[in-house]
């Protein structure tokens, strides 16, 4: 059921219903066969507002059945029978059970709203139906055009390779593909860096957290240093965290420490060579430019200096990035190539 027509089905019930109520106030409320008649009325209206809203073909209506209507179902009769104007057999052992079990003030109290009551049960019934029950199911558009899986662009696996058990923000968080649900293109730090436990944070602009930027910015540490870069993320209750004393540990073929041309140590399937292109720009108020496209902002997490800023810049037009031009697999500045060991 899309959105318009579900409206017009609400519509339609809603004024179904009020006849129904009209309806209702007709019967006899002061004898046992005109109340009923009359719970049942209202009962239906909740079923028809109900039914309105069918739509789907999820759902669990045995588990709706027995854990959602039958309890509501029990009390509501409960209630309803309590109320029943006449003195009869079923009124008697309801308010004779109500008051050994302690409860007959409470459900006194409740039918007082008696057609509240028929009407709400009515309206859970129609829960019951929603939607697997009726057999409605969702139209399944079938297309020859193949399903493209997203890219894996690192794996868990490689950072366990140094990190063991990789875990952050309160050992909640173990997957990189969860990472990327908040440390995505539009994010920084503005929230929680007004509330800097360092006066220095709490004077500076927000700091972009997207991941590829944090993630090689964290990992480049001293090397960032060394080419006049600096990544303090204000974190959690504004605590300053400041990765600029990072030694990463890889080493390069003649010994050199904290190399990070080895993008396999983090890298799958060759990933670090399909670039960004098309993607959405970064915001990040700290950095030279703001905002920055995906793939520059993947490359500025280690290319930080000024110098290598302005050739991002110089190679971004209205038209977007042009990074494949020299930097795409086989060309004159592959990636691969330019960060191979």
């Amino acid at each position: 059921m899309n959105g318009w027509n579900r409206a017009l089905a609400t519509l339609l019930a809603a004024g179904v219903a009020g006849f129904l109520l009209w309806l209702a106030a007709q019967f006899d409320m002061r004898t046992s066969g005109g109340y009923w008649a009359a719970m049942g009325v209202v009962a239906g209206c909740g079923l028809l507002l109900g039914a309105a809203q069918l739509r789907g073909a999820g759902g669990n209506p045995p588990a709706m059945l027995l854990l959602g209507f039958l309890p509501v179902f029990v009390c509501a009769s409960w209630i309803l029978l309590y109320a029943q104007p006449h003195s009869e057999w079923g009124r008697h052992l309801i308010r004779s059970w109500s008051g050994d079990i302690g409860i007959r003030g409470v459900v006194n109290d409740i039918s007082l709203w008696n057609g509240v009551v028929a009407f709400g049960m009515g309206l859970v019934f129609a829960y019951v139906l929603e939607p697997a029950m009726l057999g409605r199911r969702r139209a399944v558009v079938e297309t020859d055009a193949p399903v493209t899986q997203r890219r894996q662009v690192v794996a868990i696996s490689n950072c366990n390779q140094c990190h063991v058990a990789l875990s952050v923000h309160g050992s909640l968080r173990n997957n990189t593909e969860y990472c990327v649900l908040c440390h995505n293109p539009s994010n920084t730090d503005a929230s929680v860096r007004v509330n800097a436990q360092v006066a220095a944070d709490k004077a500076s602009p927000p700091q972009g957290i997207t991941f590829p930027l944090l993630i090689h910015r964290i990992h480049d540490g001293v090397n960032m240093v060394a080419d006049g870069g600096s990544y303090t993320v204000v974190g959690f209750g504004g605590s300053h965290n400041d990765f600029s004393g990072t030694l990463f540990p890889a080493m390069a073929p003649n010994g050199q420490a904290t190399d990070l041309a080895n993008c396999s140590l983090c890298h799958v399937k060759g990933s670090e060579a399909n670039l960004p292109e098309g993607l959405n720009n970064a915001i990040n108020p700290q950095g030279w430019i703001n905002p920055e496209g995906a793939t520059a902002t993947a490359c500025s997490g280690c290319h930080v200096a000024k110098d290598a800023a302005s050739h991002f810049l110089a190679n971004t037009s209205a038209l977007g990035e042009s990074c494949t031009v020299c930097h795409q697999p086989g060309a004159a500045f592959d990636v691969q190539q330019v960060h191979a060991q």
